[in-house]
């Protein structure tokens, strides 16, 4: 194999698109000279003439235009080569639900200020595609089907029983008084009323709900003691250990439980120091136990 400098690729590359040497040399702060030597050393490395000279303009010959097709994808490669590792050294980019954002992520951001962290992306949003995920360098996803998926950790189970605020927990020890709050639920949760009341053998017969379309809002209401929402205690933890939210209290029924909460690492980034930091933090602070509990509340 030829041992040719990339920089006479750069030379023919400006010849070719400019068709003359001497605006080849404009472009590249090169003399005219500088550039005809260096277009004549190509061209004796591959044995090949790459252009007919004129008086003031130069031509490619058919070897010329054929190379110049190969120069011009082996050139683009690099420089998106050089973007994509030039991005990934600037901005460490995570994905993370809403829910776990806005309930999990408080101490993991003290934590990441405080190691020096400099450039980090954190994109919440509902309606994520599961098929896109890759182009994260971490992403928390929620689907039952990564248990299946390569370079994913297991983040604990979820499970979901209905939970209201302390204000009006001890209006509520039946179904009939769940039934006369408002239930809420949100167009993305993983888990739907119907879904619970049927798991539990009790015929869905609500009189009153209220849909939102975030989670935040959902949460909201329930602050506000407006009603009973149905979430994952993942998300509730912290206000469960505070005592401002409180598990319904309705005898010998069952929360549902769900493995769908999963970390996702891209693989081109698994020996990265920063990205293990990354990924450690996701286990301490969002990861439950058996009976999906924070792990890190104890």
């Amino acid at each position: 194999m030829v041992n040719i400098p990339l920089n006479l690729f750069n030379v023919f590359l400006a010849s070719a698109e400019q068709q003359s040497f001497k605006a080849a040399g404009e472009k590249l702060c090169l003399t005219t000279s500088a550039v005809s030597q260096s277009i004549k050393k190509l061209e004796d490395l591959l044995g090949v003439l790459l252009f007919h000279r004129k008086t003031n303009a130069v031509e490619l010959t058919p070897s010329g235009v054929e190379l110049l097709e190969y120069v011009k994808a082996g050139i683009n490669e690099i420089e998106k080569g050089i973007q994509h590792i030039t991005k990934q050294n600037d901005t460490i980019s995570i994905f993370c639900p809403p829910g776990i954002a806005s309930e999990l992520l408080s101490p993991f951001m003290f934590k990441i200020i405080a190691e020096g962290f400099q450039n980090i992306r954190i994109e919440s949003n509902e309606q994520f595609s599961y098929n896109t995920y890759s182009q994260y360098d971490l992403a928390i996803i929620l689907d039952e089907t990564e248990k299946q998926a390569k370079n994913t950790l297991y983040l604990g189970p979820d499970y979901y029983f209905p939970f209201c605020h302390k204000t009006i927990y001890d209006q509520i020890n039946s179904i009939d008084d769940l039934y006369k709050m408002f239930l809420f639920h949100h167009d993305f949760s993983r888990i739907s009323w119907k879904e619970w009341f049927a798991y539990n053998d009790i015929t869905y017969t609500p009189q009153k709900t209220l849909t939102f379309t975030r989670a935040a809002q959902l949460l909201s209401s329930v602050d506000n003691g407006l009603g009973v929402g149905l979430e994952s205690s993942r998300l509730l933890a912290k206000k469960l250990v505070s005592g401002d939210y409180r598990l319904c209290n309705l005898p010998n029924l069952k929360p549902v439980k769900k493995d769908i909460t999963w970390l996702y690492i891209n693989s081109n980034k698994k020996e990265n120091k920063q990205i293990l930091f990354l990924r450690d933090l996701v286990l301490e602070y969002c990861s439950t136990d058996i009976e999906g509990r924070l792990k890190c509340l104890g």
